[in-house]
Parts: structure tokens; C-alpha cells; sequence
């Protein structure tokens, strides 16, 4: 994919010389983050290098989606399925966009230090079904057909981290996905092999066909993740942040990752993950994600949502009246709050985004727990907002808010999170 730098030649020597000197030290910043125990020096740097790596990441995918959007403005598209093409095609950048800055979130996180993985009882069947639903919209767009094998499977359920065991399944699917090509085929196998006491060893291969990525190339970007070197000279595009964020959960995991090449020539990715075998009478806490695919009937409800951004806005605005909802939008903290008061406690559920100038959602949230309107203390109180980090979900806590929900926000999470918090 072409890159904006790429375009600029440099006239002499001295402007070529420094021009890779910067990108070299672009290229050491993926497999920097997996270095143990970083001084500040070193954590700094690999931050600034990380948030070069996402501007030009973000910039690739932004010239797609405004470059798509001059040809529908400028162009005779009439027909529905052009439009459905071009609408298509910006989907997929969109994709690259949110799996960018989710995966740079998580180097952020990851840089902080490592946790001890947790023992989480999981149903295997449900996480390979979260997986294919998870990836169903990006599999669409491309006409890639995913098959699932899972004969081989003695336990379903098992004893894992279960973030860091979603997140390796997540992670290499979307790399794989990115790098095919249209109306190919994504194959996922798990097996089991050596069980050993109370543990067995988890084989998880993906087989896609056709991969614009080679068998050397993939060695060689998996390599590079393993250790710091100053020497490491690779094409822009075999920098992925993604494969960063899964090899460092794979360490935590004890697992491991390696690829080969059929004679067919595809290619073939497999992981080792060891698991335990639950203890007898073991209680499984099944993880809800509020996949909720289905628009609730709210009817006879009412809900407040507050976003100084006008267009996120109108959207919340209409995806809440589609569930029913008698909907009042403020488009500020001070003017959701004195809608609030003035309802006497009317609203069913209170919806805001965070960063607002002037009274900003949590102090708007303090407010509404601390008011004398009648249920300000019950009421559900959604956050929608562009804050991801554990700290900032941590403060919508602190400050009475029910749940933290992370923009983008899609319809289906919206309506189950309603769902939970309206219908119980």
C-alpha cells in the first residue's frame, strides 16, 4: 500500500542519508516494545517512535477513505452497487484504522509492565463463535470465506487467560484477513495434543489462501519481534503492530507461534497454547460481551445523551430512537445536566461522552449522583467515548458511571448494553 513519504525523492546524499536513519529507527520501534524491564529513556523513545508508526499507519487508511469519497462527490456514481462498493472499500480502511489504534493501545498498556495471566474458565466453542462473529463484517467486505475445524477438540472447556487467548485468535485472523485477497478462503483448525496431568497442549493453525505474505517474509517478520537490533532492516510493510501485541501474549501464555508453507504454496500459521483441565464442580463465569444483534423495543422509555461532537450526536440520536426510546440531546455538560434536573427524574438512561468542555462527563456524572432528583443515584449511566485506556474506564467508575463504552460504538454493542441495563 502506498505510503505518503514514499513519494518524496531526496535530491543528494545528505537528505537520503537521514531520511533512512529516521527510518531505521521506525523499524526497531515494533520489536523494541517486547524488550523487558525498559529504563524511562527507553520507553520514551519507543512511544515516539510507536506514534510515528500510527500517524503514518492513520494517514495511508485517511487518504483511501477521503480519496473514495472525491470519487462518489466528483464522480457519476448513480448506481446502488457502485455505491455499495465505494462504501465497502471505506469500511476496510475504517477496519485498518480501529485495528491500528487498538493495537497501539495495547503496546501502550503492554509497555507498563506484564501481568501475571489469569485462570479463566472459557468454552471453547463460544470463544471460536465470538471469533467468527467478531470477524464476519471484514470477511464480508472481502468475499473471504472462513472455515472452522474443531473436530479434534477433547475439552471444551478449559483453564486460559481469556484476553490474551481471544486476543492471539483476534489479532493473526486480522493480520491474515488484511493480507488476503478477495474471495479467498481463512482456515482455523484447533487441536489437542500431549495432555499431561491437569494441562494439555492447545494447537491453533490458520491456513489462508491466497496471502500476499510469503513464507520468508513472514519468518522474517516474526524474528524481528524477538529481540532489539539496531541492524533490523525491513520493508515498511512488514512492520505490523498487531504481531507485536500477539507474540507478547503468547509469551505471558508460555506459547509459541511458527510458520510454514504448504506445496500448494499456502500459507500456514500455527500456536502453541498450553491449557488446564478444569477442577471438578469448577464454576464457569461466562464472559457476556453484549452481542446483541437484534434492536431491543424500549418503547415507553425515555434517554438522555449528551455529545458536544453535533454529528456524534445526531448519530446516538437516531440509533437510540430506533429502539423506541423518547430521546433528548444536549450538546454540552451544563445543558445535559439542567435537561436532567429539569425532567425530575423522567429518564430511564443517561448517555454521555467524556471529554466536553466546561463540565466534562464525569463531573456531569458526580452531579447526577449527587443531585436530589429523584433516581439520579440508580440511574444507568452509559459512557461513550474516545477515552481507551484502563485508567479512564477506571475514573467513569469512580465517578458513578455504569459502563465505559470505547468510540467507535457499534449498533449491536449500543442495543446490548441497553438491553443489560433496561430489560433486566
Amino acid at each position: 500500500m502506498a505510503k505518503g513519504a514514499d513519494l518524496l525523492v531526496s535530491k543528494d546524499k545528505k537528505t537520503a542519508s537521514s531520511n533512512t536513519e529516521a527510518y531505521s529507527k521506525e523499524q526497531e520501534a515494533a520489536g523494541a516494545v517486547l524488550k523487558d524491564d525498559m529504563t524511562l529513556e527507553e520507553k520514551t523513545g519507543v512511544s515516539y517512535r510507536l506514534m510515528t508508526l500510527l500517524g503514518r499507519d492513520i494517514r495511508t487508511q485517511l487518504h483511501s477513505i477521503l480519496g473514495l469519497t472525491e470519487i462518489y462527490m466528483d464522480g457519476d456514481v448513480s448506481d446502488r452497487n457502485q455505491i455499495g462498493e465505494l462504501y465497502g472499500k471505506m469500511l476496510m480502511s475504517e477496519n485498518q484504522i480501529m485495528d491500528i489504534l487498538d493495537d497501539t493501545l495495547e503496546i501502550g498498556n503492554l509497555m507498563q509492565g506484564d501481568e501475571e495471566p489469569g485462570r479463566d474458565l472459557v468454552s471453547i466453542f463460544e470463544i471460536l463463535a465470538n471469533l467468527e462473529d467478531d470477524l464476519s463484517n471484514r470477511l464480508a467486505l472481502k468475499g473471504i470465506t472462513l472455515s472452522v475445524e474443531t473436530e479434534e477438540i477433547g475439552h471444551t472447556e478449559a483453564l486460559v487467560d481469556e484476553q490474551l487467548f481471544y486476543g492471539v485468535l483476534l489479532r493473526m485472523s486480522r493480520f491474515l484477513v488484511r493480507n488476503m485477497a478477495e474471495g479467498g478462503m481463512l482456515m482455523i483448525a484447533m487441536k489437542e495434543e500431549e495432555e499431561e496431568g491437569d494441562s494439555f497442549k492447545t494447537v491453533i493453525s490458520f491456513q489462508a489462501d491466497p496471502c500476499a505474505i510469503g513464507l520468508e517474509q513472514m519468518k522474517q517478520m516474526l524474528r524481528h519481534y524477538d529481540k532489539i537490533s539496531g541492524e533490523i532492516q525491513r520493508k515498511r510493510d512488514e512492520i505490523d503492530l498487531g504481531l507485536v501485541v500477539v507474540k507478547r501474549y503468547l509469551k505471558a501464555l508460555g506459547g509459541t507461534i511458527s510458520c510454514e508453507e504448504s506445496e500448494e504454496g499456502k500459507l500456514t500459521l500455527t500456536i502453541n497454547v498450553s491449557m488446564s483441565v478444569p477442577a471438578f464442580g469448577e464454576e464457569r463465569q461466562v464472559s457476556h460481551r453484549g452481542r446483541e444483534k437484534v434492536v431491543p423495543d424500549l418503547s415507553g422509555m425515555k434517554a438522555l445523551i449528551v455529545d458536544d461532537d453535533m454529528i456524534n450526536l445526531e448519530v446516538g440520536v437516531r440509533l437510540l430512537q430506533n429502539t423506541g426510546l423518547e430521546v433528548s440531546g444536549a450538546s454540552s455538560g451544563k445543558e445535559g445536566l439542567q435537561i436532567y434536573e429539569d425532567a425530575q427524574g423522567a429518564f430511564d438512561v443517561v448517555l454521555l461522552d467524556i471529554r466536553m468542555p466546561g463540565l466534562n462527563g464525569l463531573d456531569l456524572a458526580r452531579r447526577i449522583r449527587t443531585s436530589s432528583v429523584p433516581g439520579g443515584s440508580k440511574v444507568p449511566i452509559i459512557a461513550m467515548s474516545a477515552n481507551a485506556t484502563e485508567e479512564d474506564i477506571d475514573l467513569s467508575h469512580e465517578a458513578g458511571i455504569d459502563l465505559h463504552m470505547i468510540k467507535p460504538i457499534e449498533s449491536w454493542r449500543l442495543y446490548g448494553a441497553l438491553t443489560d441495563y433496561l430489560k433486566k
